[in-house]
């Protein structure tokens, strides 16, 4: 019995008719509970009977029984005409008219799902939004069903699009380690030395060495996962899910972040290489990298049960996916650094700011360069993953920026007479209990600023307004912004951590000397200076190529200076600890573009005795 009418089309569209029918007849039923749930569950309380309706219930009763008239009309006239559907179907496999159709479609699906998010926060719809709740439903679930048919009719139009506008580079871009077996073994054998002096320190060490938040962590990983809490904590759910796999244990901590350093590294440097082609090239990065690696910048962490660990670790497997993805791009990749960029964004609060820095740069890059598009889709995801965790750091009752930002008002405006005067301006309550803290730690007197009665005024405009402010601030006072954390660039950029964080039975893998000339402390100031006229030079003499690695190392380094902008701008308290991953990102992107640099060098060079040898 052909109840749908299928059998009048042509064999091309009679799949497509049968889901068209199938639909209707699902969103037929869809209206048909929504109009049960009006006339059962009105909003009113006691209204339960059809001449004790509002006048609003009995519009949205009208309106939803008037949509089920227009579903049955339609499938109506699948049955009754069916030239003109055949017709109507015909124009969707024009490239022209699909494209006009599907962009409608998304955007009313777009339109649909905020207006539903923004309804659901607007304090002042509240008193109706439980009337129309119903209507709402029905319209986004009927509205993403129809998206989800034009997607499936213009399948082949979707295909076409996706390979305009999302090209894939499919040259490969490296260059074979195998191509040599006398360096095969060699970097090899660098790699079992380097995981030698990573067993050696793990087994001077052992466990991992508790710090001043450490305690903070293991409360938020003791919380079940069925508690909300846990992912709305003071403490980002990424660290604290870490935390909780691992069992609080110290020694299981020392053990797991020693092992993801090493194997993150050894992997960086493998792939890395493979984008040098000279063979005297890739023994150079796999020493200054590795040797990088081992220096106490980085190294200290690994002994410490803090973020910091597996957020560099995880930092640079970000780095290794998305330039094996450059040198040849695979969906799996794609997929795995998604996963890396949602753990990343989920273990430390800046890198949620950061991620979002890295999307809008991925989306100019894609726009500049047609064959980067293709990371349009990653800027993407981290805009999901960067909505999800802003919302979940803000469900607790004390937001996660909210106490480093008292800290910064504590210590640097409440101070500074001109800077207060702007912030008492913009609403922020001045009184002599709040000036009592000026230049002391916002946790003085037992956290007085968010605790103390007398202080309430203080800490209701903090949680309200106060991160607004501080944007507006900056804004309103840029050689402040700018000039500010040079003042402290040592901090930022040559802190010495072997000291600043004691670790005992550590004692670092390098001489001091090769630390001090891969990770400078004593010359940091003019290893700056020429840090910056190396970028330069790179690019002015044209030391990179259309289609190399050059433009990600080179965004991965130009995001380490609003990094440390950042980390400096965010907190006023323990300021070396929260630079300390941009301040490697900033080092290890000058050690790379310098490696590209010398290896193309060397491939001029080569190409030049070449000529002249002919």
């Amino acid at each position: 019995m052909d109840i749908f009418g299928v059998s009048l089309y042509p064999i091309r569209w009679k799949r497509v008719v049968l889901f068209m029918s199938i639909l209707n007849l699902l969103i037929a039923l869809e209206g048909l509970g929504t109009l049960a749930w009006l006339l059962l569950e009105p909003s009113e309380p006691g209204n339960r009977f059809l001449l004790v309706y509002s006048f609003e219930r009995w519009i949205l009763i009208s309106s939803v029984s008037l949509f089920i008239i227009l579903v049955v009309s339609v499938q109506r006239l699948i049955k009754a005409k069916s030239e003109w559907v055949e017709r109507w179907l015909g124009k969707t496999e024009q490239l022209q008219h699909g494209n006009w159709l599907l962009g409608i479609g998304t955007l009313f699906v777009f339109v649909t799902v905020f207006l539903i998010i923004w309804l659901s926060k607007n304090e002042s719809f509240e008193p109706y939004l439980l009337r129309i709740f119903p209507l709402l439903l029905l319209g986004t679930a009927t509205v993403v069903q129809i998206w989800i048919f034009l997607i499936f009719i213009m399948r082949r139009n979707v295909v076409q699009i996706w390979k305009n506008y999302f090209p894939l580079y499919k040259k490969k871009q490296m260059f074979d380690i195998a191509s040599s077996k006398k360096l095969l073994l060699s970097l090899i054998a660098l790699s079992v030395l380097y995981i030698l002096v990573q067993v050696d320190a793990y087994l001077d060490i052992r466990e991992a060495v508790p710090m001043g938040d450490t305690t903070s962590y293991l409360e938020g990983a003791s919380l079940p996962l069925s508690d909300p809490d846990f992912f709305s904590e003071r403490r980002p759910w990424g660290i604290l899910l870490t935390y909780k796999i691992l069992g609080g244990s110290f020694a299981a901590i020392e053990t797991a972040q020693l092992f993801v350093s090493t194997i993150s590294w050894l992997l960086f440097i493998w792939v890395f290489s493979r984008s040098v082609k000279t063979l005297l090239g890739k023994v150079v990065c796999f020493i200054v990298i590795l040797g990088f690696s081992l220096t106490p910048t980085v190294q200290v962490w690994n002994h410490t049960a803090l973020s910091e660990s597996f957020t560099i670790s995880s930092t640079v497997l970000i780095l290794t996916i998305l330039i094996a993805l450059l040198q040849d791009w695979k969906w799996k990749l794609f997929f795995l650094l998604i996963f890396l960029f949602t753990y990343w964004m989920s273990i430390h609060e800046v890198n949620l700011y950061i991620g979002l820095l890295a999307a809008l740069s991925f989306f100019i890059l894609g726009t500049l360069r047609k064959q980067f598009r293709i990371y349009w889709l990653v800027s993407i995801c981290i805009g999901v993953i960067f909505v999800i965790n802003f919302q979940l750091s803000s469900a607790y009752g004390l937001p996660r920026w909210a106490l480093p930002l008292a800290e910064v008002i504590t210590k640097r405006i409440l101070p500074n007479p001109e800077y207060l005067g702007f912030f008492e301006t913009n609403g922020m309550p001045v009184t002599p209990e709040l000036m009592a803290l000026s230049g002391r730690w916002a946790h003085s007197d037992n956290y007085a600023i968010i605790n103390s009665v007398e202080l309430r005024r203080f800490s209701k405009w903090l949680f309200g307004n106060g991160n607004v402010v501080y944007a507006r601030f900056l804004l309103a006072h840029p050689l402040y912004t700018i000039i500010s954390p040079l003042e402290e660039k040592k901090i930022l950029l040559a802190t010495d951590y072997n000291k600043s964080i004691p670790i005992p039975d550590y004692t670092p893998a390098l001489p001091a000397q090769i630390n001090e000339l891969v990770y400078p402390i004593g010359w940091y100031i003019f290893y700056f200076l020429l840090a910056l006229i190396t970028v330069g030079f790179i690019f002015l003499k044209n030391l990179r190529t259309k289609n190399s690695v050059y433009w990600l190392v080179f965004l991965f380094f130009f995001i380490s200076i609003p990094y440390l902008y950042l980390s400096w701008h965010g907190d006023a308290l323990d300021i070396a600890r929260h630079a300390v991953v941009a301040n490697i990102q900033f080092h290890l992107g000058i050690w790379l573009l310098l490696l590209l640099s010398l290896d193309k060098i060397n491939i001029n060079d080569q190409r030049i005795r070449t000529r002249h040898r002919s």
